[in-house]
Protein backbone atom coordinates (compact mmCIF):
# COMPACT_ATOMS: atom_id res chain seq x y z
CA UNK A 1 0.00 0.00 0.00
CA UNK A 2 2.99 2.30 0.49
CA UNK A 3 3.58 2.04 -3.26
CA UNK A 4 0.02 3.31 -3.79
CA UNK A 5 0.76 6.23 -1.49
CA UNK A 6 3.87 7.26 -3.45
CA UNK A 7 2.00 6.94 -6.74
CA UNK A 8 -1.02 8.86 -5.42
CA UNK A 9 1.11 11.75 -4.16
CA UNK A 10 2.62 12.24 -7.62
CA UNK A 11 -0.70 11.89 -9.45
CA UNK A 12 -2.58 14.22 -7.11
CA UNK A 13 0.12 16.88 -7.37
CA UNK A 14 -0.02 16.58 -11.17
CA UNK A 15 -3.81 17.00 -11.39
CA UNK A 16 -4.47 19.42 -8.52
CA UNK A 17 -1.27 21.49 -8.70
CA UNK A 18 -1.26 21.32 -4.88
CA UNK A 19 1.56 19.90 -2.71
CA UNK A 20 0.84 16.36 -1.50
CA UNK A 21 4.04 16.16 0.53
CA UNK A 22 5.14 15.57 3.17
CA UNK A 23 3.09 12.41 3.08
CA UNK A 24 0.68 11.67 5.93
CA UNK A 25 1.22 8.66 8.17
CA UNK A 26 -0.57 5.62 6.75
CA UNK A 27 -2.51 3.42 9.20
CA UNK A 28 -4.54 0.27 8.54
CA UNK A 29 -6.94 -0.23 11.45
CA UNK A 30 -10.01 -2.13 12.63
CA UNK A 31 -13.30 -0.47 13.62
CA UNK A 32 -12.48 -0.20 17.32
CA UNK A 33 -9.22 1.57 16.57
CA UNK A 34 -11.00 3.91 14.15
CA UNK A 35 -13.53 4.89 16.82
CA UNK A 36 -10.81 5.37 19.46
CA UNK A 37 -8.77 7.55 17.13
CA UNK A 38 -11.70 9.75 16.17
CA UNK A 39 -12.81 10.16 19.77
CA UNK A 40 -9.30 11.35 20.56
CA UNK A 41 -9.44 13.79 17.65
CA UNK A 42 -12.78 15.17 18.84
CA UNK A 43 -11.40 15.66 22.33
CA UNK A 44 -8.49 17.67 20.96
CA UNK A 45 -10.78 19.69 18.70
CA UNK A 46 -13.25 20.59 21.43
CA UNK A 47 -10.57 21.27 24.01
CA UNK A 48 -11.88 22.86 27.19
CA UNK A 49 -15.39 23.52 25.88
CA UNK A 50 -17.96 22.16 28.33
CA UNK A 51 -21.57 21.24 27.62
CA UNK A 52 -23.94 20.69 30.51
CA UNK A 53 -27.48 19.59 31.26
CA UNK A 54 -29.81 18.38 28.53
CA UNK A 55 -27.43 19.58 25.84
CA UNK A 56 -24.67 17.27 27.09
CA UNK A 57 -26.99 14.24 26.92
CA UNK A 58 -28.02 15.08 23.36
CA UNK A 59 -24.44 15.61 22.24
CA UNK A 60 -23.30 12.35 23.87
CA UNK A 61 -26.17 10.34 22.36
CA UNK A 62 -25.73 11.77 18.87
CA UNK A 63 -21.95 11.38 19.01
CA UNK A 64 -22.14 7.75 20.13
CA UNK A 65 -24.78 6.82 17.57
CA UNK A 66 -22.88 8.51 14.75
CA UNK A 67 -19.57 6.89 15.66
CA UNK A 68 -21.18 3.46 15.78
CA UNK A 69 -22.78 3.91 12.36
CA UNK A 70 -19.74 5.40 10.66
CA UNK A 71 -17.43 2.72 12.08
CA UNK A 72 -19.17 0.21 9.82
CA UNK A 73 -19.25 2.45 6.76
CA UNK A 74 -16.00 4.39 6.45
CA UNK A 75 -13.51 2.83 4.05
CA UNK A 76 -10.72 5.36 4.44
CA UNK A 77 -10.22 8.79 5.95
CA UNK A 78 -7.64 11.54 6.14
CA UNK A 79 -7.50 13.06 9.62
CA UNK A 80 -5.85 16.50 9.31
CA UNK A 81 -5.67 16.91 13.09
CA UNK A 82 -3.49 13.81 13.49
CA UNK A 83 -2.06 14.01 9.94
CA UNK A 84 -2.94 10.38 9.33
CA UNK A 85 -4.38 8.58 6.33
CA UNK A 86 -6.49 5.79 7.84
CA UNK A 87 -7.82 2.68 6.08
CA UNK A 88 -10.54 0.73 7.95
CA UNK A 89 -9.72 -2.75 6.73
CA UNK A 90 -12.86 -4.67 7.88
CA UNK A 91 -15.05 -2.32 5.83
CA UNK A 92 -13.21 -2.60 2.51
CA UNK A 93 -15.15 -5.52 1.04
CA UNK A 94 -14.65 -5.49 -2.73
CA UNK A 95 -12.51 -2.35 -2.39
CA UNK A 96 -9.72 -4.54 -0.96
CA UNK A 97 -8.34 -5.35 -4.41
CA UNK A 98 -5.62 -3.40 -6.21
CA UNK A 99 -7.94 -1.05 -8.11
CA UNK A 100 -10.12 -0.36 -5.08
CA UNK A 101 -7.19 0.47 -2.81
CA UNK A 102 -5.55 2.63 -5.47
CA UNK A 103 -8.81 4.61 -5.90
CA UNK A 104 -9.25 5.09 -2.14
CA UNK A 105 -5.69 6.28 -1.64
CA UNK A 106 -5.98 8.74 -4.52
CA UNK A 107 -9.07 10.27 -2.92
CA UNK A 108 -7.59 10.57 0.57
CA UNK A 109 -4.23 11.90 -0.66
CA UNK A 110 -6.18 14.67 -2.41
CA UNK A 111 -7.44 15.66 1.04
CA UNK A 112 -3.84 15.67 2.26
CA UNK A 113 -2.95 18.06 -0.57
CA UNK A 114 -5.87 20.34 0.29
CA UNK A 115 -4.76 20.76 3.89
CA UNK A 116 -1.11 21.16 2.85
CA UNK A 117 -2.13 24.01 0.55
CA UNK A 118 -4.60 25.56 3.03
CA UNK A 119 -3.57 24.87 6.65
CA UNK A 120 -6.10 27.48 7.78
CA UNK A 121 -8.90 24.97 7.12
CA UNK A 122 -8.12 22.86 10.18
CA UNK A 123 -8.25 25.94 12.41
CA UNK A 124 -11.55 26.99 10.84
CA UNK A 125 -13.16 23.61 11.53
CA UNK A 126 -11.98 23.68 15.15
CA UNK A 127 -13.26 27.23 15.56
CA UNK A 128 -16.73 26.27 14.35
CA UNK A 129 -16.85 23.06 16.39
CA UNK A 130 -16.08 24.97 19.56
CA UNK A 131 -18.55 27.74 18.78
CA UNK A 132 -21.35 25.22 18.23
CA UNK A 133 -20.69 23.52 21.56
CA UNK A 134 -19.85 26.68 23.50
CA UNK A 135 -21.18 26.63 27.03
CA UNK A 136 -22.68 30.08 26.53
CA UNK A 137 -25.14 28.59 24.06
CA UNK A 138 -26.94 26.45 26.65
CA UNK A 139 -30.71 26.56 26.82
CA UNK A 140 -31.31 25.94 23.14
CA UNK A 141 -33.26 22.75 23.85
CA UNK A 142 -36.30 24.76 24.95
CA UNK A 143 -36.19 26.84 21.78
CA UNK A 144 -35.61 23.69 19.73
CA UNK A 145 -38.79 22.13 21.14
CA UNK A 146 -40.83 25.16 20.02
CA UNK A 147 -39.24 25.07 16.58
CA UNK A 148 -39.84 21.32 16.37
CA UNK A 149 -43.57 21.79 16.84
CA UNK A 150 -43.63 24.50 14.19
CA UNK A 151 -41.64 22.48 11.64
CA UNK A 152 -43.10 19.04 12.43
CA UNK A 153 -45.03 18.71 9.11
CA UNK A 154 -41.86 19.66 7.18
CA UNK A 155 -39.82 17.15 9.19
CA UNK A 156 -42.31 14.35 8.47
CA UNK A 157 -42.20 15.16 4.74
CA UNK A 158 -38.40 15.22 4.81
CA UNK A 159 -38.31 11.86 6.66
CA UNK A 160 -40.52 10.23 4.02
CA UNK A 161 -38.30 11.61 1.26
CA UNK A 162 -35.20 10.41 3.11
CA UNK A 163 -36.57 6.86 3.21
CA UNK A 164 -37.11 7.10 -0.55
CA UNK A 165 -33.59 8.42 -1.07
CA UNK A 166 -34.83 11.87 -2.14
CA UNK A 167 -34.15 13.99 0.94
CA UNK A 168 -32.96 17.55 0.48
CA UNK A 169 -31.52 19.86 3.13
CA UNK A 170 -32.39 18.67 6.62
CA UNK A 171 -34.98 20.78 8.49
CA UNK A 172 -33.39 19.48 11.71
CA UNK A 173 -30.74 22.19 11.37
CA UNK A 174 -33.51 24.75 11.81
CA UNK A 175 -33.88 23.54 15.40
CA UNK A 176 -30.49 25.03 16.25
CA UNK A 177 -29.92 28.67 17.23
CA UNK A 178 -29.28 30.92 14.22
CA UNK A 179 -25.60 31.51 15.02
CA UNK A 180 -24.85 27.81 15.38
CA UNK A 181 -26.78 26.90 12.25
CA UNK A 182 -24.93 29.50 10.18
CA UNK A 183 -21.59 28.26 11.50
CA UNK A 184 -22.43 24.67 10.61
CA UNK A 185 -23.57 25.65 7.11
CA UNK A 186 -20.36 27.61 6.51
CA UNK A 187 -18.28 24.53 7.30
CA UNK A 188 -20.66 22.40 5.24
CA UNK A 189 -19.88 24.64 2.25
CA UNK A 190 -16.15 24.20 2.88
CA UNK A 191 -16.43 20.41 3.18
CA UNK A 192 -18.56 20.34 0.02
CA UNK A 193 -15.67 22.00 -1.81
CA UNK A 194 -13.17 19.53 -0.33
CA UNK A 195 -15.20 16.41 -1.14
CA UNK A 196 -16.15 17.59 -4.62
CA UNK A 197 -12.56 18.54 -5.39
CA UNK A 198 -11.25 15.20 -4.09
CA UNK A 199 -13.81 13.33 -6.21
CA UNK A 200 -12.91 15.33 -9.31
CA UNK A 201 -9.15 14.92 -8.87
CA UNK A 202 -9.56 11.20 -8.14
CA UNK A 203 -11.51 10.71 -11.36
CA UNK A 204 -8.89 12.57 -13.39
CA UNK A 205 -6.02 10.56 -11.92
CA UNK A 206 -7.87 7.23 -11.82
CA UNK A 207 -8.70 7.48 -15.51
CA UNK A 208 -4.97 6.97 -16.11
CA UNK A 209 -3.73 4.74 -13.27
CA UNK A 210 -6.73 2.53 -12.38
CA UNK A 211 -7.22 -0.29 -14.86
CA UNK A 212 -11.04 -0.30 -14.72
CA UNK A 213 -12.17 3.07 -13.44
CA UNK A 214 -15.77 2.49 -14.57
CA UNK A 215 -16.00 -0.63 -12.41
CA UNK A 216 -14.88 1.35 -9.38
CA UNK A 217 -17.61 3.92 -10.02
CA UNK A 218 -20.17 1.12 -10.13
CA UNK A 219 -18.94 -0.13 -6.77
CA UNK A 220 -19.30 3.35 -5.29
CA UNK A 221 -22.87 3.63 -6.58
CA UNK A 222 -23.73 0.16 -5.27
CA UNK A 223 -22.57 1.10 -1.76
CA UNK A 224 -25.03 3.99 -1.73
CA UNK A 225 -28.05 1.68 -2.03
CA UNK A 226 -29.57 1.26 1.44
CA UNK A 227 -32.83 -0.06 2.91
CA UNK A 228 -35.37 2.69 3.68
CA UNK A 229 -34.81 2.60 7.45
CA UNK A 230 -31.05 2.92 7.02
CA UNK A 231 -31.48 5.82 4.60
CA UNK A 232 -33.54 7.64 7.24
CA UNK A 233 -30.89 7.04 9.92
CA UNK A 234 -28.19 8.27 7.55
CA UNK A 235 -30.18 11.42 6.82
CA UNK A 236 -30.66 12.14 10.53
CA UNK A 237 -26.93 11.58 11.15
CA UNK A 238 -25.98 13.91 8.30
CA UNK A 239 -24.53 11.20 6.08
CA UNK A 240 -26.99 11.99 3.29
CA UNK A 241 -25.77 15.59 3.43
CA UNK A 242 -22.23 14.31 2.93
CA UNK A 243 -23.29 12.43 -0.20
CA UNK A 244 -24.82 15.62 -1.54
CA UNK A 245 -21.47 17.31 -0.90
CA UNK A 246 -19.77 14.93 -3.34
CA UNK A 247 -22.30 15.71 -6.06
CA UNK A 248 -22.57 19.49 -5.60
CA UNK A 249 -18.86 19.97 -4.99
CA UNK A 250 -17.82 17.84 -7.96
CA UNK A 251 -20.15 19.74 -10.30
CA UNK A 252 -18.71 23.03 -9.01
CA UNK A 253 -15.13 21.89 -9.61
CA UNK A 254 -15.92 20.59 -13.09
CA UNK A 255 -17.34 23.99 -13.99
CA UNK A 256 -14.33 25.82 -12.55
CA UNK A 257 -11.99 23.45 -14.42
CA UNK A 258 -13.65 24.44 -17.67
CA UNK A 259 -12.51 28.02 -16.98
CA UNK A 260 -8.84 27.21 -16.48
CA UNK A 261 -8.25 23.94 -14.66
CA UNK A 262 -6.59 23.78 -11.26
CA UNK A 263 -5.27 27.32 -11.62
CA UNK A 264 -8.82 28.69 -11.79
CA UNK A 265 -9.61 27.09 -8.42
CA UNK A 266 -6.38 28.28 -6.77
CA UNK A 267 -7.94 31.31 -4.96
CA UNK A 268 -10.17 28.96 -2.93
CA UNK A 269 -7.16 27.79 -0.89
CA UNK A 270 -6.01 31.29 0.16
CA UNK A 271 -8.29 31.72 3.16
CA UNK A 272 -11.86 31.28 4.42
CA UNK A 273 -13.01 34.52 2.81
CA UNK A 274 -11.91 33.18 -0.59
CA UNK A 275 -13.71 29.83 -0.35
CA UNK A 276 -17.05 29.53 -2.16
CA UNK A 277 -20.22 30.04 -0.14
CA UNK A 278 -23.12 27.58 -0.24
CA UNK A 279 -24.84 29.75 -2.86
CA UNK A 280 -21.66 30.09 -4.94
CA UNK A 281 -21.20 26.33 -5.00
CA UNK A 282 -24.42 26.22 -7.02
CA UNK A 283 -23.42 29.29 -9.07
CA UNK A 284 -19.73 28.82 -9.98
CA UNK A 285 -19.77 31.88 -12.22
CA UNK A 286 -20.66 34.04 -9.20
CA UNK A 287 -17.62 32.75 -7.29
CA UNK A 288 -15.35 33.29 -10.27
CA UNK A 289 -16.62 36.86 -10.61
CA UNK A 290 -16.09 37.57 -6.90
CA UNK A 291 -12.57 36.18 -6.60
CA UNK A 292 -11.58 37.60 -9.97
CA UNK A 293 -12.62 41.08 -8.87
CA UNK A 294 -10.55 40.75 -5.69
CA UNK A 295 -7.54 38.91 -7.05
CA UNK A 296 -4.06 40.44 -6.62
CA UNK A 297 -3.87 40.91 -10.41
CA UNK A 298 -7.21 42.74 -10.56
CA UNK A 299 -6.25 44.97 -7.62
CA UNK A 300 -3.11 46.08 -9.39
Amino acid sequence: MLDFLDEASKEVERESQLPATPQAELLVVDRHAWIAGNVGTLERMIGDVSVAGAESKIVAWEGGALMGMLARMVLAQYDPFRDQLIVVYPNLGDFADVDGLRWLVLHEVTHVAQFRAAPWMADRIIEVARSVLNVEQTGWTREAWDRLRERFPDILKWAREAMEGKAGDSPLLDLLPDEQREAIMSVNALVTLLEGHATHITELAASRVVSDHAAIERRVQARRKRPAAIRLLEAVAGIQMKRQQYVIGKKFCEEIWSHGGAEALAPAWRGPEWAPTADELKEPEAWLARVGAHSPTAER
